[in-house]
């Protein structure tokens, strides 16, 4: 029987404001406004990657995104190329999310010039069976038995989406004077099965038990109908990159058999999913000002900079650029901007 011991997931919730972008009056909608936040030591706010270059390890995602390399490492990058790459900003702000037994989470608030999003990563522990394991982890999201504490407060009982909002409305300050109108909110998941037993064989993505497990896990929602077109091709180099991808309009699951039964010290499972949730996040916030900027016309000319680095960013991300994180899930979220990015690029740059 194929069980799994532990899997992993991630919630982010991005808030759009773009009234922030129609004023011109948010706090990092500028050049000088921005590299003043990154540049400020000991503020609130401080570059993403900050955390692990103190701990001496290597975040792969902005690594790749960003123009370092592991002899620079993240450090290097300056607030004016940070600028360039729309890279978010992170509340320094302590913050502790609980769960239920078995469970452990940890959260981060990333604020960008016009948006916030909330990332929360749940470890669950415990034995299911491949067909039980999606209403298991779909229960869990939803449970109303979270809580946060801050420095300044704490609430108990409530839903990942409760605690989310919560910390939105908390750092809105740092990015607004007032209480903006707000846009769309983009929520999205990232799961992945990371400790298992069982034959390998069950394991496998041409087993139905396991198509269902993955159209469910994508949405993190308890039953689900396996697409064949929705599972991502495999990449070429099966021996480093074996890891498959099936992706709904929610969210997408990382099933990676090999890693599942056989764990390493490396864990390419929780990279993969880091990454992939850094990268639907970023994804999702730099779209959102692009959607606002193709209906907007004309855009203000003081936010042409601040729109073309998004433009630019999110053609390089699709494009599969050498220079920039690459993945097919990126291509699938971007494709239907491809239109608008062209609109933008002919009318400002």
């Amino acid at each position: 029987m194929a069980t799994v011991t532990q899997a992993q997931f991630s919630v982010s919730w991005t808030k759009s404001f773009p009234s922030l972008l129609a004023s011109g009056e948010g706090k990092l909608v500028l050049h000088n406004r921005y590299v003043t936040a990154f540049n400020a030591s000991g503020g609130e706010l401080s570059p993403p990657w900050k955390d692990e270059v103190a701990r001496g390890s290597w975040n792969t995602f902005w690594g790749r995104y960003s123009p370092s390399s592991p002899k620079l490492r993240l450090s290097s990058v300056s607030a004016d190329t940070a600028w360039g790459y729309v890279v978010p900003l992170q509340w320094t702000r302590p913050l502790a999310i609980e769960g239920p037994a078995g469970s452990q989470a940890e959260g981060v608030v990333l604020v960008y010039p016009a948006g916030i999003s909330v990332v929360v990563t749940v470890a669950a522990n415990g034995k299911w069976a491949l067909s039980k394991l999606p209403a298991a982890m779909a229960e869990l999201r939803a449970g109303k038995d979270w809580s946060l504490t801050t420095p300044e407060t704490s609430s108990h009982r409530r839903t990942l989406d409760g605690l989310a909002r919560d910390l939105q409305d908390s750092a809105l300050p740092l990015i607004a004077d007032g209480q903006p109108d707000s846009g769309p909110e983009t929520i999205l998941t990232v799961a992945a099965p990371h400790d298992g037993e069982g034959d390998p064989g069950a394991f496998d993505v041409s087993d139905k038990v396991v198509g269902a497990c993955l159209a469910a896990l994508a949405g993190l929602a308890p039953w689900g109908t396996f697409v064949q077109s929705q599972l991502i091709e495999q990449n070429r180099d099966t021996a480093q990159l074996a890891a498959r991808i099936y992706e709904v309009q929610r969210g997408h699951v990382i099933w990676h058999a090999g890693a599942i039964l056989n764990p390493s010290p490396k864990d390419p499972i929780g990279c993969l999913l880091r990454n992939h949730t850094m990268l639907t996040v970023h994804i999702a916030a730099l779209s959102d000002m692009v959607k606002w900027a193709v209906a907007q016309r004309p855009i203000p000319p003081l936010l042409h900079e601040l729109i073309r680095n998004a433009r630019v960013r999110l053609e390089r991300l699709h494009g599969g650029h050498f220079q920039t994180y690459q993945s097919e899930v990126a291509k699938r979220r971007i494709e239907p901007l491809l239109q608008g990015l062209e609109d933008l690029k002919l009318s400002i740059g």
